[in-house]
């Protein structure tokens, strides 16, 4: 049996998505804690050095709107990635449906996917396994990644659809970078969990895809296998002409 390089690629994503997930929070308190150190020396020395204090102080500020600028960078930055990691995992689904539709020509399937809702994918591939014997012993699977990618798709509605809202007043040590939905989007169901998502909760995310995706690919090696099998078989069982 090989090494499956796949698989070991998309573990060490994961891990490094962890890592910098953890790096990042760890860069955020540091500075916080720098920043807090500076503000209390500024009121140690204001009364003796008020012309002091307020260079400290400018300077201080500048600190804080430059660290605002690069958590919402890294919050942008997070986020892409992650839209990007979700449509890598559709292209998981194409390919899955192609093979219960045993067809090769995929962009055909993708066509008719990429026309519908995503709810309804998953629905159309559920109905195809059932219709499809040959994999009948992965539906179990299947149904397990089917209700991972169903939790998951409204946090990827809210990566795609809801933007960044600052608070009015924002203190100089504390920030509150987060997605929230859209100032006219009302609904309950948007308005239920504010804010939407932070940088935490979205390399999370980010890392459930991953491993979604880790599953979905050996459920189309799977898949392969089970084709690839009965196909010679079919050949080896064709009476061969006189």
């Amino acid at each position: 049996m090989g090494i499956d390089f796949r698989v070991i690629r998309i573990r060490l994503r994961v891990i490094r998505i962890r890592l910098r997930f953890r790096l990042f929070r760890l860069y955020w308190r540091t500075a916080e804690a720098q920043l807090k150190l500076v503000k209390r020396a500024i009121d140690w020395i204001g009364a003796e050095d008020k012309a002091g204090a307020s260079e400290l102080e400018a300077r201080v500020q500048e600190m804080g709107q430059q660290s605002k600028k690069n958590q919402t960078l890294v919050l942008y930055t997070s986020i892409g990635k992650a839209l990007c990691h979700w449509a890598e995992m559709e292209d998981l689904l194409v390919a899955i449906a192609s093979m219960l539709l045993r067809t090769h020509e995929a962009n055909k399937v993708g066509i008719i996917l990429y026309s519908i809702n995503f709810n309804v994918w998953l629905n159309i591939i559920d109905e195809l396994f059932l219709h499809e014997s040959l994999y009948a012993a992965l539906k179990t699977k299947w149904n397990k990644i089917n209700s991972r990618l169903m939790r998951l798709k409204d946090t990827r509605n809210s990566l795609a659809h809801h933007t960044i809202y600052y608070e009015d007043h924002i203190s100089t040590f504390t920030y509150n970078t987060s997605l929230r939905p859209a100032r006219f989007d009302i609904r309950q169901k948007s308005q239920k969990n504010q804010p939407s998502l932070d940088f935490d909760q979205i390399s999370k995310f980010d890392e459930d895809i991953s491993k979604v995706q880790e599953d979905l690919r050996e459920l189309l090696t799977a898949m392969t296998g089970l084709l690839t099998r009965d196909t010679s078989q079919q050949k080896y069982s064709e009476p061969t002409p006189d």
